[in-house]
């Protein structure tokens, strides 16, 4: 996922088998069973509190206005800041399409803050009651119908307020939720907030905005409606199918992502941003792309030019290496949340301010790694953070630099010392408070390398091909990688 500066991973094949998690396992449905309350936890082993049971979700169609936030009583001195800002607001309505796994007399959906104005089921209003557990970092909406659900149902929720940013301790304090658009310094001069925001997190930043599954393993597809003042973008995930008028000072964005994804990987983002535009070809595929930023930042950091090709060469490079691309877009969104991180958002990573071709190397390569095959639980996260992190040494491999096995033996000598961060914990088994440290990335790459030095050059391409084949647009569990390898 996130990369502070760029992630790293690998691990030697021994430790490998000791890396295992058991893959978290499926459920059918049963019609003729009593209706039941779906649970209010999922089955993930880190972070059970974010995640529900009883049901699949198959789509999101979110339909949100964006009104942005005002700044007064503002003051500038030598590149610095002072005021006050009144937020943003959103108005919106949710509509998940979901199937139960047996008859449901009740579920829930994770959900923080905002006002619930109504919630219906297939279309009848429905009961619904809230829970906040700050303790367990538990938010939720249980919802009852006005009968049993089976199979195939929608729940829509209409809600309205002020989104909250959120804190996710993981190895890192991680900011997420609904971030402002903040000042940032240009030269000597201050480049004032612009009133946008960018709703964005992982693993928890999502239910701040919409109500959702947040369960890793619940991937969905997308439709976003997104509307805003005329003067602003609203970027949303996949492709953009349309702009049309709201009315005579909005318009509305309709974005559609059809590759399944977590909740973790989605955005909204909302600024007085540059729009770019182009498409890359890749074996017949037309793959378009959609770029957003603030003028001076992307200038600070090679500008469109340089980032229009560079994504053109990543993809190419990445369907060599790992197969086809699966994300419906691919682009950029770079504006000044000013959180220190960027994350691999599908088809459109985002960063929080300036950013290098390493950084966004690392976030590609999660398209593949984390995106398409998502870890079917958090403790599979170095599947993710390792690959991208390995990812970034075998593009400097393919590109004139030191093979990607030298330059992870280079990080292993460089922390063999017993207190070195890389041996904290096992790759595979960190706990909540550990997912985003260094084993997970450099450890992480490191397995990877040493996978590759033992079995060799093409043994290793096969099960890196054969892993993204085999669980493209599915979850994928260590336990899962081990028995491929």
């Amino acid at each position: 996922m996130v990369s502070f500066r760029a992630a790293r991973h690998i691990v030697v094949p021994a430790l490998l088998a000791a890396l295992a998690l058991p893959l978290v396992p499926s459920t059918s449905a049963h019609a003729t069973e009593p209706a039941i309350d779906g649970a209010l936890t999922s089955t993930d082993s880190l972070v059970p509190s974010q995640g529900n049971g009883g049901y699949d979700v198959q789509h999101y169609d979110i339909n949100l206005t964006f009104k942005p936030a005002t700044i007064w009583l503002l003051t500038v001195r030598q590149c610095n800041t002072r005021g006050t800002i009144r937020p943003a607001t959103i108005s919106a309505t949710t509509t998940v399409t979901a199937t139960a796994e047996q008859p449901l007399r009740s579920f829930s959906l994770d959900f923080k803050g905002l006002t619930i104005s109504q919630v219906t089921v297939n279309g009848q209003a429905a009961t619904w009651s809230r829970i906040a557990n700050k303790a367990a970092d538990s938010y939720k909406v249980v919802v009852r119908p006005a009968a049993p659900v089976e199979g195939q149902f929608t729940v829509a929720l209409t809600y309205s307020g002020q989104p909250e940013a959120y804190s996710f301790e993981g190895g890192a304090v991680l900011d997420q939720g609904w971030l402002p658009n903040q000042h940032y310094c240009e030269g000597n001069y201050t480049v004032l907030p612009d009133g946008g925001y960018t709703a964005i997190g992982q693993p928890s930043g999502s239910f701040v905005w919409y109500p959702s599954n947040m369960a890793p393993t619940d991937k969905a597809t997308y439709t976003m409606r997104l509307t805003a003042p005329n003067a602003y973008s609203a970027v949303g995930i996949g492709r953009l199918v349309n702009k049309t008028k709201a009315s005579s000072s909005q318009t509305t964005w309709l974005w559609e992502e059809t590759m399944p994804t977590p909740t973790f990987l989605t955005l909204a983002s909302f600024g007085r941003y540059a729009e770019h535009s182009s498409t890359v070809s890749l074996d017949g595929q037309t793959v378009p792309v959609w770029a957003y930023g603030t003028a001076e930042m992307e200038s600070d950091v090679g500008g469109w030019n340089h980032y229009n090709a560079l994504t053109a060469e990543i993809l190419q490079w990445g369907t060599e290496n790992f197969g086809p691309y699966q994300p419906s877009a691919a682009g950029y969104v770079v504006a000044p949340a000013n959180v220190g991180w960027a994350l691999e958002t599908v088809g459109r990573p985002f960063f929080s301010g300036n950013f290098d071709d390493r950084v966004y190397v690392h976030e590609y390569v999660h398209q593949w790694a984390g995106n398409s095959v998502t870890g079917a639980d958090w403790s599979d996260l170095w599947l993710a953070e390792g690959f991208a992190t390995y990812g970034e040494w075998l593009w400097d491999e393919d590109h004139g630099g030191a093979n990607a096995v030298i330059l992870a033996r280079d990080t292993y000598w460089r922390r063999t010392g017993w207190a070195s961060a890389l041996w904290a914990y096992p790759v595979a088994h960190p706990n909540r408070s550990q997912l985003w440290g260094t084993p997970v990335y450099q450890g992480g790459g490191v397995a990877l390398a040493a996978l590759r030095s033992g079995v060799g050059d093409e043994t290793f391409d096969r099960i890196v091909k054969a892993w993204f084949t085999r669980y493209q647009n599915s979850v994928a569990s260590t336990d899962d990688f081990v028995a491929l390898a």
